[in-house]
């Protein structure tokens, strides 16, 4: 019987778990691509909606201070990391039961909270399978698994807008990829128990004594950036409140940020491998443009054919026509640019992501990764300009 990762087992982990997060994320992604205008129906403010989706980030990420403490110190990862699951994947589907926009702001806490519990956990299971096939590679095919699951979840969303006009049918429908995902990462438990049979770390050495100051730098730095980057639900929430495009296409705009975040995972995960930390500063560049013209989008984008079909592709075939087919001033221009500015929004994000955790195998020891993750998420937790 298998004790350990090699090789295959690590690379046939790192795909299962990739195939859990695949439908993670098309339920909570769905879900994140709709709160906003979700929000916005039952009357909450631009203020509210910025301070919900900025708490539940905020209080999510410092969460994985205590989550992370708790999986060091108990090693029970495979429980803890199954908790958070069952916890996030719950809060989707029950936002349909949201009454008034306060109840429904608890669910989408609650979902962030579940994330943060089971984070640190899968992230270190993930990390050890990752030494056998290459930590950046490992993590951007990963993320590229997890960002296809991204970029379903909003698309079902848009669909089931079009067809249903009812947020809580969406919700409803994006119960089935929740499901899907609790059957699933019960099966990679029972199929991979080892992956949570983590060595205990050396007792001698003092906490954070292993988390050197190029850590800290990065850790600071990453902070910093998160402050550039407005959540999706405030941006979808001024696009509702502004009758920028129809409730359906809003989720069409996320799908297309984080289609452009996995392929550039895929990309970017190699690339580290390759080069290190030079692969960040692309990014930062890339998404400069798309996060500074997002937070500044208040002119009409209204799409010219009528029809929720028509309503729903246009953005997407949009990504795949050239801009001088739409001349300078027209509606066609504007959601061209829009729609290019998420494009740029969505691949910013994705040297960061399959970068951050192999690189505190880059700056600390295996056993100082999970203390190394849970300064790093905390900085990254913030509150969005509202």
């Amino acid at each position: 019987m298998q004790t350990d990762f090699d090789k295959k087992s690590g690379l046939a982990f790192i795909i299962a778990f990739g195939v859990v997060s695949l439908f993670a994320d098309m339920a909570y992604e769905g879900m994140r691509g709709i709160s906003g205008p979700f929000l916005a129906s039952l009357g909450a403010s631009g203020a509210a909606v910025g301070a919900i989706a900025g708490t539940g980030e905020l209080f999510g990420y410092l969460l994985r201070l205590g989550s992370g403490r708790l999986v060091e110190r108990t090693r029970l990862y495979w429980p803890i990391a199954l908790a958070g699951y069952a916890i996030q994947m719950a809060a989707v589907p029950a936002l349909a039961l949201a009454g008034n926009w306060w109840a429904a702001a608890l669910f989408i806490i609650l979902e962030r909270t579940g994330k943060a519990v089971r984070n640190p956990a899968a992230n270190t299971m993930m990390s050890r399978a990752g030494e056998h096939i290459g930590q950046g590679w490992a993590f951007g095919l990963h993320e590229a698994m997890d960002q296809t699951g991204a970029m379903g979840g909003p698309l079902i969303a848009a669909l089931v807008l079009a067809l249903h006009h009812d947020y809580r049918t969406a919700f409803l429908w994006l119960g089935v990829p929740a499901i899907l995902t609790i059957i699933s990462v019960l099966t990679v438990r029972f199929r991979f128990p080892y992956a949570g049979h983590v060595a205990l770390p050396d007792k001698d050495a003092a906490p954070g004594s292993a988390l050197s100051p190029a850590f800290w730098f990065y850790a600071v730095a990453a902070a910093f950036v998160a402050f550039g980057f407005a959540d999706y639900p405030l941006i979808a929430f001024h696009f509702a409140k502004a009758n920028i495009v129809s409730p359906a296409v809003i989720p069409v705009f996320y799908a297309s940020a984080m289609g452009a975040s996995g392929l550039g995972s895929l990309i970017f995960g190699r690339w580290f491998d390759k080069s290190g930390l030079g692969v960040l500063i692309p990014g930062l560049i890339i998404g400069a443009p798309g996060a500074s013209h997002l937070a500044s989008m208040t002119r009409s984008c209204r799409l010219p054919s009528p029809g929720w079909c028509r309503n729903m592709l246009a953005p997407a075939l949009m990504a795949f026509s050239p801009p001088s087919t739409a001349s300078p001033g027209s509606p066609a221009a504007h959601c061209w640019g829009r729609f290019t500015m998420f494009r740029l929004w969505g691949s910013s994000q994705s040297p960061s992501r399959p970068s951050s955790l192999p690189l505190f195998r880059l700056l600390s020891p295996f056993d100082a990764s999970n203390r190394a993750f849970r300064p790093f998420a905390a900085g990254r937790g913030k509150l969005p300009p509202l």
